[in-house]
């Protein structure tokens, strides 16, 4: 029992060794907005799969309300079988004082191939007549999904780009779509702290 135990635990850490989602971004800033902040941000995330949006709107907006900020959701506000007017849309901004608008399009969707490493274990039993148990993990290619993003930050009262960038989003070996989704918010979320866009307050 013991052994399988063992062997249990070296398998989990090899997995959490290859397993993580990430998230590259390159971006660029508008100049006009450098001392520009926002505290009130919808979130769209408008892609083929509801349930893709649905996880990268919900990341981001949970992300934000950490920070403080309030955050809306596409799926919060819109009903997707239903067509709006530009009317009906800046209506429920100005409503709500939306100040931005973070949105998220698809580029591109493809698979990329990793070749796993193999790792080999050596553990003993602890005993003073002790039994070796080696392990072996890896040795084989490994399919990626992957998925490239435009990501866009807009002043709603300007109507002005105010952060553009460019993410590549994959979901590690042996990660989840979902988790390469979430990956991107997070870093979303970063670039927009880094760039001193966001108005903080976690104490709210």
């Amino acid at each position: 029992m013991r052994k399988v135990i063992v062997s249990l635990v070296l398998v989990m850490l090899f997995i959490s060794l290859i397993s993580c989602a990430y998230t590259t971004i390159a971006y660029q800033t508008n100049p006009e907005f450098s001392k520009q902040q926002y505290n009130t941000v919808l979130v769209a995330a408008l892609f083929p799969d509801m349930e893709d949006s649905q996880t990268l709107e919900y990341k981001v907006k949970s992300e934000l309300e950490r920070l403080g900020l309030q955050c809306f959701t596409f799926h919060d506000i819109f009903f997707r079988g239903r067509s709006y007017s530009d009317e009906d849309i800046w209506f429920e901004i100005v409503e709500l004082h939306i100040d931005a608008i973070l949105t998220f399009s698809i580029r591109g969707m493809g698979e990329e191939y990793s070749w796993v490493s193999p790792i080999t274990i050596t553990k003993t039993d602890g005993k003073i007549k002790s039994t070796a148990i080696t392990n072996t993990f890896g040795g084989f290619y490994q399919t990626i999904p992957y998925g490239d993003f435009v990501v866009e930050l807009v002043d709603v009262l300007a109507g002005e780009c105010v952060l553009i960038g460019t993410a590549h989003s994959t979901t590690g070996e042996l990660g989840t779509w979902s988790g390469a989704l979430r990956s991107l918010g997070s870093k979303t979320v970063y670039v927009l702290r880094k760039c001193d866009l966001l108005s903080e307050n976690e104490n709210k």
